[in-house]
């Protein structure tokens, strides 16, 4: 009886585990800013890399964007980043990253999925939470989407 139990309540946990997409993505970016006299500044973010989840999809990222920073080095409300997940079988998810503290020191945001290919389609809509932390002009981020 107990060996029935437990192998009812591990597949229970995994179930339950099983729904909860997360998303492991490595990188490298670059910045192209223009610094105002007031010390506001706008950033072109651009970043590419790698990605996989815990389902055994991977493949490659991009994003791209803009976004003003004040002269504290805070995130104004006026930006916008995509990015675009791609897997090998040519499959995409794209996503709008939102961070509300400082401009590139380690922290975490949400997510946004506003579209997806056909593989992905039940993503749409979806908000992921998400850690980054930086090194140089690297990052990794983790990506929790729960259903």
């Amino acid at each position: 009886m107990n060996f029935f139990l437990t192998i009812f309540l591990s597949l229970f946990i995994f179930c339950i585990n099983a729904e909860n997409l997360i998303i492991d993505i490595r990188g490298y970016y670059t910045n192209d800013e223009i610094v105002m006299h007031n010390e506001n500044k706008l950033v072109h973010y651009q970043s590419k890399g790698n990605w996989s989840d815990n389902f055994n999809n991977y493949g490659k990222f991009k994003c791209k964007g803009s976004l003003l920073i004040n002269k504290n080095g805070k995130r104004t409300d006026n930006e916008l980043i995509l990015c675009e997940l791609e897997d090998v079988n040519g499959e995409y998810i794209w996503f709008i990253p939102k961070r509300s503290d400082s401009e590139w020191e380690a922290g975490v945001g949400k997510s946004s999925i506003v579209s997806a290919t056909k593989k992905y389609e039940k993503l749409i809509g979806k908000t992921c939470v998400y850690a980054v932390s930086y090194y140089k002009d690297t990052f990794h981020t983790k990506t929790k989407c729960l259903n």
